[in-house]
């Protein structure tokens, strides 16, 4: 639960 803030940029930033 403490890297799933992290992912959530991290993915965003992919897909832009």
């Amino acid at each position: 639960m403490k890297g799933e803030k992290r992912s959530d940029m991290v993915y965003v930033e992919r897909l832009i």
